[in-house]
């Protein structure tokens, strides 16, 4: 009878927590408890258990306190990331004392905090911070009006400040975190098996420098090819560690004071200027082309094609002013024009805002022609 009983207490605790249906022949009278019968019980038990899918594991029989700490993952979100606001869990504002703070979805200490939208009636006149804990639990902390901020409850993290008048939810300040990082002491780089080639984000101490290592087959450790850091607020420098690690066609670190702004989601700038002698293959801001023109010089004067040329005017027969969009700093630029056929093109002045060509045939007369061409280098 305590096989029976005891072979029962399994088939119920593996029902509950499996969801998993065992069928056996009923046990009616006394006869039916045999060593066939209770053998045939264990093993489809057994067998029940052993085949169960773990999709099957009904909600909260197995909890994460009963886990092997290396088992938990809770545990290895919480040592790998920090807390965070995955979604909503925003607080409006309203008309009155009442407001919702919406649904949403918090990490905290590695558990996926899920909540319902909850409402609230705020004290009037007050400052109401709000926390989240990670069992759920709302934490709401009224001060005076710029009185000291109190700190963040046990185990939560602050969403908001509340702040009332007399009758209404006047103004909520959004304290949530809503970024997803590396916690504190986690790694710091990404590698390959043999640590060769790496991503690191902090090499030391809050440096602030991403770097990019290189593994080498001739090399017996990785070597560092680019870094990445910030000169101030609007400019990233990147620079190459050794002369042979970015090949610019220079045995100087050319690359080094080369910078890069967006200017548009199409666009970049070049900002740099040649330092000494320039380097062969590199592109500076000094020998890049300002300005091209393809225009049609016949009849009524039409562009074909251009770059930086707001306007051309028709100043004669011959005769074309070519009108910048960005000026050049001085009117010392270098510009080169062409015509088709026999004719030729000739400088007729240049100033920071417009270039005049003249075009004239083998006699040296003044004539149209078409296409006429302007290429200007130099500084703006």
């Amino acid at each position: 009878m305590r096989k029976y009983v005891l072979t029962l207490f399994v088939l119920s605790i593996c029902s509950v927590c499996c969801a998993q249906a065992i069928n056996v022949d009923p046990f009616v009278t006394n006869d039916d408890v045999t060593i066939d019968h209770l053998e045939q019980l264990r093993v489809r038990t057994v067998d029940a258990i052993n085949s169960a899918s773990g999709a099957l594991l009904q909600n909260n029989s197995v909890t994460t306190a009963k886990l092997d700490a290396n088992a938990n993952p809770e545990n290895r979100w919480n040592e790998g990331f920090n807390d965070f606001v995955f979604t909503g869990l925003t607080i409006p504002t309203s008309a009155s004392l009442s407001s919702t703070t919406t649904s949403g979805t918090l990490y905290m200490n590695g558990v996926r905090v899920v909540k319902d939208a909850t409402a609230k009636t705020y004290t009037a006149s007050k400052h109401t911070f709000v926390d989240l804990s990670d069992n759920g639990t709302y934490t709401y902390s009224e001060v005076e009006i710029n009185a000291s901020e109190p700190g963040v409850a046990a185990n939560s993290l602050r969403l908001a400040r509340v702040s009332t008048d007399g009758t209404t939810v006047l103004e909520v300040r959004d304290d949530r975190v809503t970024t997803i990082t590396l916690a504190a002491g986690s790694v710091g780089s990404i590698e390959d098996t043999d640590s060769d080639t790496k991503i690191q984000t902090e090499e030391s101490a809050d440096e602030d420098i991403l770097r990019f290592d290189l593994g080498n087959a001739t090399l017996t450790s990785a070597r560092e090819v680019l870094t990445i850091q910030a000169i101030d607020a609007n400019d990233v420098k990147l620079e190459p560690t050794t002369d042979s690690d970015v090949d610019l066609g220079s045995s100087s670190l050319a690359f080094k004071i080369l910078y890069v702004d967006t200017v548009s989601a199409d666009d970049v700038s070049l900002t740099a200027s040649v330092v000494g002698s320039p380097s062969q293959n590199t592109i500076y801001k000094d020998n890049v082309t300002k300005v091209w023109i393809n225009l049609d010089g016949t009849g009524t004067i039409a562009i074909s094609g251009s770059f930086n040329v707001t306007s051309v005017t028709d100043t004669g027969t011959g005769l074309y002013d070519v009108t910048f969009i960005t000026l050049f700093a001085n009117d010392n630029y270098a510009a080169v024009c062409s015509a088709a056929g026999d004719s030729y093109c000739d400088v007729g002045g240049q100033s920071t805002s417009i270039f005049s060509a003249e075009v004239r045939n083998q006699a040296g007369s003044l004539t149209d022609a078409d296409p006429v061409n302007v290429i200007i280098i130099g500084d703006q």
